[in-house]
């Protein structure tokens, strides 16, 4: 199991929906997008 089938596991057992876990993920997936946007622009 890799770690996000772990952590998703692991919040689905703490009681979270999976359509809760997934909007999470995504939300973190853009400000990770946006993080490196952001360091492109200043290098």
């Amino acid at each position: 199991m890799n770690k996000l089938e772990q952590t998703t596991q692991e919040l689905l057992e703490a009681g979270y929906t999976i359509e809760e876990i997934k909007a999470a993920f995504e939300e973190v997936i853009e400000q990770a997008k946006q993080s490196n946007t952001d360091r492109e622009t200043d290098n």
